[in-house]
């Protein structure tokens, strides 16, 4: 077979080349498949930024009532925590991708929530430095769980995997604030904050105990999500030989 022909699809056509098989289409169906492990990463964020992002509702509010600071300063306090992020993610995922052992990351930006609300919750401290914590929990989390989802899915159906994702998310975002707003309704004083404190806290150890749970059956399985680097690489790199085989590319 003379070169010219290969990956030519009239060579294809007549014979001149062997037949590439196609890549098996999308279907919805397949998301019926996705395994535990894609279910878990879901629950782990669902319940995790609900524990964040529903507190900054409260926030403001909550550092005037409880350490009596002005509305004006209140605000800016509470913004503290984009700053940090903004400036430690790109530390945390450079800490990721050159440690792996993503899993372990995840459960650190999990306790540190907890933290946070704990002391919210316990303490006196300063809010900024909660805020600023908070901003380091971002950080840990954002860059060491969606990254995940490559793993723990097959290729064509990664954006379905990160839609279902991000939906399932978002509903939590929009429900959690109305649970909190009645809870608040029904509380006095700094209960109005205190007690959306625990559901805070509940949710947080929901995507810890996950997490936790994700590491065992990572382990169990002898998958590669809280693997080290040279071990993601020998599976990518067997990723891609097993594509080629069943694709034909070279």
């Amino acid at each position: 077979i003379n070169a010219e022909y290969m990956g030519d699809i009239l060579g294809e056509k007549r014979g001149l080349v062997a037949s590439v098989q196609a890549e098996e289409p999308f279907h919805p169906r397949d998301l019926l498949k996705f395994p535990a492990q894609m279910w878990l990463i879901t629950i782990i964020c669902l319940f995790y930024y609900v524990a964040v992002f529903p507190l900054n509702g409260i926030a403001t509010n909550f550092f005037h009532v409880k350490w009596h600071v002005g509305l004006q300063v209140a605000g800016p306090i509470v913004a503290v925590y984009t700053f940090v992020s903004a400036g430690v993610s790109p530390v945390v995922g450079f800490l990721v991708d050159r440690t792996g052992h993503s899993i372990f990351w995840v459960i650190a930006g999990c306790l540190t929530l907890v933290t946070v609300h704990m002391l919210l919750w316990q303490t006196t401290l300063l809010p900024v430095v909660d805020m600023a914590l908070l901003g380091v929990s971002i950080s840990l989390l954002g860059a060491s769980l969606w990254p995940l989802v490559p793993y723990v899915v097959e290729e064509r159906v990664t954006g379905s995997a990160y839609g279902i994702m991000t939906a399932i998310q978002n509903f939590g975002l929009a429900s959690v604030p109305a649970l909190v707003g009645a809870i608040q309704d029904a509380s006095t004083g700094l209960n109005k904050f205190y007690r959306p404190i625990m559901v805070f806290l509940t949710c947080v150890g929901v995507s810890l105990t996950c997490s936790v749970i994700l590491l065992i059956i990572d382990k169990a399985r002898n998958g590669v999500l809280n693997e080290g680097p040279a071990a993601r690489k020998r599976f990518a790199a067997a990723a891609a030989l097993d594509h080629s085989v069943n694709t034909g590319d070279p």
